[in-house]
Formats: structure tokens, C-alpha cells, sequence
């Protein structure tokens, strides 16, 4: 239930920003380590001045047992800033209707300090695909996440 796939090969876009009015190149590769876990690495270049603007590196690991996905990772961009994050994904059935589910997201990014940067949530109901992203519950998903995510650490200590 949880998306995503073990390396299938190199995924490319265009992006284009409003807001730095810019196009960039963004490119993405999964390497499996093994059944449940893999690197996966991206970046973007900008067309106009053909430099990176984004360098990224995370570890996914993926436990179809719990229905969930942690991620942890590094990211570097052109502004200079080196920073980690943390991305939980998991998926909730609802016992009314074993049709339905929700997948709820959240990632925090922090600075080279580890204070936070940025946190956010969102949720995404199947099979109508109704995106809720909510500001308000960013302390709730925050500490739902760092739960989850200390739970899930904790197992691949112990495995």
C-alpha cells in the first residue's frame, strides 16, 4: 500500500520555478541494498547557468508489515545550504470500508545543526486521490512522524 518502487531505473522531469523564474533538469536514481531498503539519490540543474542547484542522498527502507516507509537523508543546494531530513510514509486502513485507505506523509528538513527548517504533512485518501495538506496539523503530524520514526529505528537496531 505504501508507492514506491526498488530500482527502476533513472526518473527525469523539467521543473520550472515561479518563484526563482528559473527551469531546471531534475534527475533520480534508486540503488536496492536489499528486498526492503535502498539509496536513492537526486539532483537538479539549472538550464540557464548549467550549475546544481540541488545534490540529495537518502536511505528508504520500507516495512510492508507495517504498511509504512522511513527515509532519512542528506541535501545540499545552491544557495549553500547543507542540511538532513526525514520523510515517514504510512498507510491507515479504514475498518469501514476495507476499499478505502489513507496514506499520510510528513517530512522534517533541518540545517547542518540539526535545528528544524521545515516540517510538514499530508494526507491522501484512495481511491479518490484527495490531497489534504493543512498547516494546522503540523505539531500533530510532527510528533505522529518522530514516533513512528523512533519506533522503526528502533526495529532496525534490533534486526
Amino acid at each position: 500500500m505504501v508507492e514506491g518502487s526498488m530500482g527502476s531505473g533513472m526518473e527525469t522531469s523539467l521543473r520550472y520555478s515561479s518563484h526563482y523564474k528559473n527551469l531546471r533538469i531534475h534527475a533520480k536514481e534508486k540503488f536496492p541494498l536489499d528486498s526492503k531498503t535502498l539509496v536513492q539519490t537526486h539532483g537538479e540543474v539549472e538550464v540557464g547557468s548549467k550549475l546544481p542547484s540541488l545534490l540529495a542522498m537518502s536511505i528508504r527502507r520500507f516495512y510492508p508489515e507495517l504498511s509504512a516507509s522511513v527515509g532519512v537523508g542528506l541535501q545540499f543546494n545552491s544557495q549553500d545550504k547543507f542540511g538532513y531530513n526525514i520523510r515517514v510514509k504510512k498507510a491507515l486502513l479504514l475498518k469501514s470500508n476495507p476499499m478505502l485507505h489513507i496514506n499520510v506523509k510528513g517530512r522534517c528538513d533541518t540545517d547542518k545543526d540539526f535545528k528544524q527548517v521545515n516540517c510538514s504533512c499530508s494526507f491522501k485518501s484512495f481511491p479518490n486521490s484527495v490531497w489534504l495538506s493543512c498547516k494546522y496539523l503540523v505539531n500533530f503530524c510532527y510528533n505522529f512522524f518522530y514516533f513512528l520514526a523512533k519506533l522503526v529505528w528502533t526495529s532496525c537496531l534490533s534486526t
